[in-house]
């Protein structure tokens, strides 16, 4: 097995573990999905939005995360602001939303913290991280 097949597969399984971790803790004390966290999380990150927006920062479709918004509406945890229903409308959170947010953010961050804080220096995570987000930027493509 070649040193990036192996990569692959490590970070497949970290991903799958960590996302396990997160959701178990957040719909145990907030009843509320990681995938919903996340695009509230960018939603108050970004501040009015549009789908689109989400649907870049998560890495998703645009039809996805429009469902997933719908969603996250339903709950009253957001809202879109604007004329007509073909207009592009600016997502916000509702101050229920952003409530929300903060409070699971910090469950979120408590269990990153218990998976991954006390295992990985501060100096190798940021190292890690600074190289996956050059990965990620835009213009760079692993699709030839």
């Amino acid at each position: 097995m070649s040193e990036l097949t192996r990569l692959y597969k490590d970070l497949a399984s970290l991903k799958a573990d960590l996302w396990n971790a997160a959701e178990q803790r957040l719909q145990a004390d907030f009843a509320l999905p990681v995938y919903c966290f996340l695009a509230m999380s960018a939603i108050g990150r970004l501040g009015a939005c549009q789908v689109d927006d989400v649907a870049a920062e998560l890495g998703i479709g645009r039809r996805a995360a429009g469902e997933l918004i719908d969603h996250i509406e339903a709950e009253g945890c957001c809202h879109r602001r604007g004329r007509g229903a073909r207009a592009r409308r600016a997502l916000e959170l509702t101050p229920w939303g952003r409530s929300v947010v903060r409070e699971a953010g910090l469950a979120f961050d408590d269990e990153l913290e218990r998976r991954l804080g006390g295992i990985v220096p501060p100096s190798d995570l940021e190292q890690f991280a600074a190289a996956l987000r050059r990965l990620r930027r835009p213009g760079i493509s692993c699709v030839s």
